[in-house]
C-alpha cells in the first residue's frame, strides 16, 4: 500500500513537471513511479530473477536523473518571460476578437433595426396616402355627420358610394368635398330625400375624421 502511494504521488509530481517545468523531466519522474508500483515490481522481478533492480532503477531515476534532466531541460527565466508574454498576447488577441464580433453583432443588430424602422416607416406613409385618398370612407363617415342633423337620425337610408347622384371630390391634403342624398323621416314622418355637401378631412396621426361645413 505504502508503494502504491508513493508511486501515485511520484506520478502526480511527473504529470506536474511535464505541464509546468520540463516534459522529458516529467516523464522520467512518472516512469520512476512505475518502476516503484508493486505490480512492475515483481514483472521485472519475474522476468530477470533480481527483485531489487526496479527499486533501484526507480531511486535513480527520481533523485538523479530526473532532476538533472529536467534542470537541463527546463526553460529560463527570459524563456518563461517570454511564454508568459505570448500567453498575455494570445488572450489579448482573444478579447480583441471577442470585442470585434460583439461590435459587429450589435452593428448588424442596428442596421436590422434601421430596415426595420424604415420598411415601417415607408408602410405607415403608403397607409397615410391610402387613407388620404379614400374617397368611399369619406363618403361613409360624412353619413355621422349628416345624421346628427337630422329629426329622426335612425331612419336615416344612404345610396351607395358610387350612385349617380353621389359624388366625391379629392380638394387637397386629406380633404374631400362629398355629394350626396339621405332617405329620413322629418318632423311628420314622412320619408323626405335631402341633398346634403360637407367638407370632410382625414387626421392620419389620430386617425380620425372631421366634418365642417355642412349644407342640406
Amino acid at each position: 500500500m505504502v508503494l502504491y502511494i508513493f508511486a501515485v504521488l511520484l506520478g502526480v509530481f511527473g504529470l506536474v513537471a511535464m505541464i509546468g517545468i520540463s516534459v522529458p523531466g516529467g516523464l522520467i519522474f512518472m516512469a520512476a513511479a512505475a518502476l516503484i508500483s508493486p505490480v512492475v515490481m515483481q514483472k521485472i522481478s519475474d522476468l530477470t530473477g533480481r527483485g531489487w533492480i526496479s527499486p533501484v532503477a526507480a531511486v535513480l531515476a527520481a533523485l538523479l536523473i530526473g532532476p538533472i534532466v529536467t534542470a537541463i531541460t527546463a526553460p529560463s527565466a527570459e524563456e518563461v518571460a517570454l511564454r508568459e508574454e505570448r500567453r498575455a498576447e494570445a488572450e489579448e488577441e482573444k478579447r480583441q476578437i471577442a470585442e470585434a464580433r460583439a461590435e459587429q453583432q450589435r452593428a448588424e443588430e442596428r442596421e436590422r433595426a434601421k430596415r426595420k424602422a424604415e420598411a415601417d416607416a415607408k408602410k405607415a406613409e403608403e397607409k397615410r396616402k391610402k387613407d388620404c385618398s379614400d374617397t368611399v370612407m369619406a363618403f361613409v363617415m360624412s353619413q355621422n355627420f349628416v345624421k346628427r342633423a337630422l329629426k329622426a337620425p335612425s331612419t336615416a337610408k344612404f345610396p351607395y358610394a358610387h350612385d349617380g347622384d353621389v359624388a366625391i371630390q379629392k380638394t387637397g391634403e386629406c380633404k374631400f368635398r362629398v355629394h350626396g342624398y339621405v332617405d329620413a323621416q322629418n318632423s311628420f314622418g314622412a320619408m323626405i330625400r335631402t341633398p346634403y355637401s360637407i367638407d370632410m378631412e382625414y387626421f392620419p396621426d389620430s386617425k380620425k375624421w372631421g366634418g365642417s361645413n355642412l349644407s342640406m
